[in-house]
């Protein structure tokens, strides 16, 4: 039998009722986040005791922008879910298409051409490095900003009904502060930053089960 944690991030994948992308969003950030942390270990050198791993919700969110860049063309935008009216008012399918159509339009600006669907996720690394970062102009910057916030809040929502019921696989995100002793940060990772724990089973899940994850996330969202 595979442990429970495998089961756990297969069920979410293939079974968990989705209203949105939400959920395969989140599993999939996580797994780029261990990848791109694979000497990570959950279990400190000379300590018996598995440790939890700490992710800013911020690092996941960054991710999302990439991830979700394809689908809010203002002009040709691809649904993530079912738009909702709400005081005879429609709402975005998803939360964060605002946003990501105003970094989209920004960034044209910057190229001058029409955007690519890639350009998500160059924009990514361009902005991993902060020298990289202020080399683009202000309002570039600060619609970048907007977006990640904007994906810090939607993030949220998977991970509160992920499973069965409200934060029955994770917990509710807290601040790095308020961690004990047993959580360990990834790199980058400030003290007031928002986090979601892992625990250590999920972690080495993840990092076990990386290159599966991945083809699944991306099959189950096709």
């Amino acid at each position: 039998m595979p442990p429970a944690s495998d089961l756990v991030i297969g069920t979410i994948l293939k079974h968990d009722r989705k209203i949105t992308s939400y959920k395969i969003a989140l599993v999939r950030a996580i797994n780029d986040v261990v990848l791109s942390f694979p000497d990570m270990a959950s279990e400190d050198e000379g300590e018996s005791e598995l440790r939890s791993i700490a992710i800013p919700l911020r690092m996941l969110a960054q991710f999302w922008v990439a991830y979700y860049w394809p689908f809010t063309d203002p002009n040709a935008p691809i649904l993530q879910g079912q738009p909702s009216k709400r005081r005879e008012q429609i709402r975005s399918d998803i939360s964060l298409r605002p946003a990501l159509e105003a970094l989209r339009l920004q960034w044209e600006k910057v190229v001058q051409s029409p955007s690519l669907p890639s350009d998500g996720h160059f924009l990514y690394s361009e902005f991993r490095t902060p020298r990289r970062r202020l080399s683009y102009p202000p309002e570039l910057q600060a619609a970048h900003s907007c977006a990640v916030r904007a994906c810090m809040e939607a993030i949220k929502q998977p991970i509160q009904y992920a499973g069965i019921g409200e934060y029955s696989v994770f917990d509710r995100p807290r601040r790095l502060h308020e961690l004990g002793p047993t959580v360990t940060a990834v790199p980058g990772t400030l003290p007031n930053d928002i986090c979601l724990v892992l625990s250590a089973a999920l972690w080495n899940s993840f990092r076990s089960l990386s290159l599966w994850i991945e083809a699944l996330a991306v099959h189950e969202w096709c």
